[in-house]
């Protein structure tokens, strides 16, 4: 049991969660439903801290249950879980687990994939919220191109409420992601306000990707190409866009509509 929160091992982690510790390939990870998932998902945890009284009994009875290496599974106290939890959560469970490695060459595709293309995004909210969506419509894999926040920051992981670890997810330069499209005969579309085609004039029964960038900066040289579709949601009020993760719900839940119909 750790109650020191001048402990090694939790000042470590305390550097970990600020981003000052340069080298370390792990994920933080709070809250059963989060880590729940990870695990699901097969990540492999190295540690997991726990603090009896802010659990509930649900947590109780996951943490009892989940066949987890009563090696890795370190008590701690109230002071101690608020040194190394992110912002105001008292959920009383901080994972530490290994972060992937994953790489284009390692995706397996299904014929017809729906894809989501993450550009140089900087929100961890915006990131997040997509990959909830993506993770509800059943997009097979996100790849983020020129990424500008930590794709498993914290708030990624909140806002996502854990799909940033269901869906496969690879970080490239936008050139690999673009060859990799390309490559893969994969359609590319993206939403301009401008575009003369609206949405749902698209065929999406077919291999997809959907590529998002930022409303300040768009998307960079390597998504300029003609062979890059651009489509437009039928906006009814003053806005002439939406916020990127809307955004992505939108076409997401379009592309399963489609290729749900017989």
């Amino acid at each position: 049991m750790l109650t020191s929160v001048q402990n090694p091992r939790i000042q470590k982690l305390a550097r970990i969660r600020r981003g000052r510790t340069a080298g370390e390939r792990v994920v933080l990870i709070d809250g059963r439903r989060e880590v729940q998932r990870a695990v699901e998902a097969g990540f492999s945890l190295r540690e997991l801290y726990h603090c009896p009284t802010l659990l509930d009994e649900d947590d109780r009875r996951w943490l009892a249950g989940a066949g987890l290496d009563r090696r890795i599974l370190i008590e701690t106290n109230e002071p101690v879980m608020a040194k190394i939890a992110f912002g105001d959560r008292t959920d009383g469970l901080v994972a530490v687990a290994a972060r992937p490695m994953r790489q284009l060459s390692d995706l397996k595709l299904s014929e017809r994939p729906v894809i989501a293309v993450v550009h140089a995004l900087e929100k961890p909210g915006n990131l997040g919220a997509i990959l909830r969506s993506a993770d509800a419509a059943g997009v097979e894999t996100v790849l983020v191109s020129d990424a500008r926040t930590d794709v498993y920051n914290s708030g990624v992981i909140r806002a996502s409420t854990g799909a940033v670890f269901s869906i496969p997810l690879v970080e490239c330069s936008a050139v690999e992601a673009a060859a990799f499209l390309r490559n893969h005969g994969i359609a590319m579309l993206t939403a301009r306000p401008q575009a003369a085609q609206e949405y749902t004039k698209i065929d999406y029964r077919r291999a997809t990707a959907f590529i998002f960038g930022t409303e300040a900066s768009g998307l960079g040289e390597a998504w300029q190409a003609d062979d890059i579709t651009p489509v437009r949601i039928p906006m009814a009020g003053a806005c002439d866009s939406l916020n990127v993760s809307v955004t992505a719900a939108i076409l997401f839940f379009e592309a399963r509509r489609q290729q749900s119909k017989p």
